[in-house]
């Protein structure tokens, strides 16, 4: 009666990763009874590699965690700022964003693996004061989303990502979300109305600036984003009770 399932949040078909990498998991894909893919670009990967059955399942918010807060006189001071980003480094331009915001004077929140940003960071005369970064999770990567007024989200070149966790973290706590664009994101969030998005440095600056001028808007659109994402269920519980009816499903059909 066991069921054997598989998940990879990252893409082991990535040109980008050496082959050596996921070779293994590659390989044994078509020994499980239920594999899941966390993009839509993997289903037909997956179907391809030998996998019999393939399911989409997205990430999700956690709503003790991922919530509106108020916060304090301390936190605000630790914070507060008009644009965060909390994630990992990829040459793919984000660095350079960045930069554009802080020379705007903009006040920026970065936060890491310092191993991943040190390097480009050191290179950077605007940003090389940040070092050394630190990461933040859970309440503390909530009280980080909270304090900003836009939250930025940039989507992994690497992992040939869509979308990402963060997509669904920050509509989570009512910051607004200014992400790179996608084909895919924009579908779920309806752009300008329940978050906005980006296609090039420019761009972003220009969204930025009027975001950043007008609060009611801003805080609108943000809250807007967390009505969506509750509506839609893109909560951890909503998540596995979806998985929970695949299984349902398999064990039927055995």
């Amino acid at each position: 009666d066991t069921l054997l399932v598989g998940y990879n949040n990252d893409d082991p078909f990535s040109p980008r990763y050496p082959a050596w990498v996921w070779r293994h998991f590659i390989t044994g894909l078509p020994e499980y009874d239920l594999v899941l893919a966390y993009r839509n670009q993997n289903l037909k990967d997956f179907c391809k590699a030998g996998a019999k059955n393939v399911k989409l399942l997205r990430s999700w918010f956690v709503p003790a965690i991922n919530r509106p807060i108020r916060l304090n006189s301390s936190e605000v001071q630790q914070y507060g700022c008009d644009v965060v980003f909390a994630g990992h480094y990829e040459n793919d331009g984000r660095l350079e964003c960045l930069e554009d915001i802080v020379s705007k004077g903009w006040e920026l929140k970065l936060y890491g693996h310092d191993y991943g940003w040190h390097e480009p960071l050191s290179r950077s005369k605007i940003l090389r004061h940040m070092i050394p970064l630190r990461t933040v999770w859970g309440d503390e990567y909530n009280k980080a989303i909270c304090g900003a007024k836009v939250a930025l989200c940039f989507l992994s070149k690497l992992n040939r990502d869509s979308y990402t966790r963060r997509c669904f973290e920050i509509p989570a706590t009512g910051t607004l979300m200014l992400s790179e664009y996608s084909d895919d994101l924009s579908s779920m969030f309806f752009p300008g109305v329940e978050a906005d998005f980006f296609k090039s440095s420019d761009e972003l600056v220009e969204k930025l600036d009027f975001y950043l001028r007008d609060d009611n808007t801003r805080k609108k659109v943000g809250m807007s984003g967390r009505k969506r994402l509750i509506e839609d269920g893109h909560d951890v519980l909503s998540r596995m009770r979806q998985f929970l009816g695949w299984i349902k499903e398999i064990k039927a059909i055995d």
